[in-house]
Formats: C-alpha cells, structure tokens, sequence
C-alpha cells in the first residue's frame, strides 16, 4: 500500500492585505486585459505613494471608487494580493477607503 501527504496547508496561504495611499491621473491611458491581448482598453493611470511609474488599470478596478475624468485624486486604499488569483485574473484587489483629495490640475 502506497500513501502521499502533502506538507502544503491550505491555511498557510493568505492574502497579502496593506493600506496605501495611491495616486490617479487626469488623463487616461490603455491597457490590454488578461483575458484578450490583441485589444486595448481605456483605463485610468494610477500609481502608488512609493512608486514613480504609472500603470494603468480599468476604471472599476477600484472598488468603491468613480473616476471623473479630468480630476487626479489621492486616495486612501486597501491593496489585497490574492494569494490564490483566478487563472484569468489579476492578483491585485483594490478597496476605496477615503479619497483624500480630488482636485482640476493647473497645468
């Protein structure tokens, strides 16, 4: 008789949950979804506190959050990585907490 145990606990894998403070442009860029990368979407153009490029993402992809268009925004946000993502989807969760600003830019 032949037994195998795995030493993986499902319990040991869990979301990596943090609270940022994320930036959202004025202006729009393009991005190709996961699920179809021969076409390119509009999404608003996002970064966070500690970076300096911006990605961009789909206007739902912040739960909680609408986009105007022509406004940047800081807001305050829970960041989810998924521990276990869906095959066809980003590993990233976002949640608006507070938008802590949102203002027409000057330039």
């Amino acid at each position: 008789m032949f037994c195998m145990t795995s030493c993986l606990n499902d319990d040991q894998v869990k979301d990596k949950i943090e609270n940022i403070k994320m930036y959202v442009s004025s202006e729009t860029g393009e991005y190709f979804p996961v699920y179809d990368l021969d076409i390119r979407k509009e999404g608003m153009k996002v970064r966070e506190e500690k970076d300096k490029d911006w990605d961009v993402i789909p206007f739902s992809k912040i739960d909680g959050f609408e986009y105007e268009r022509g406004y940047e925004y800081v807001l305050e946000v829970k960041k989810t990585i998924l521990a276990n993502p869906p095959m066809d989807g980003s590993n990233l969760k976002y949640e608006l907490i507070k938008v802590v600003s949102k203002d027409k830019p000057t330039h």
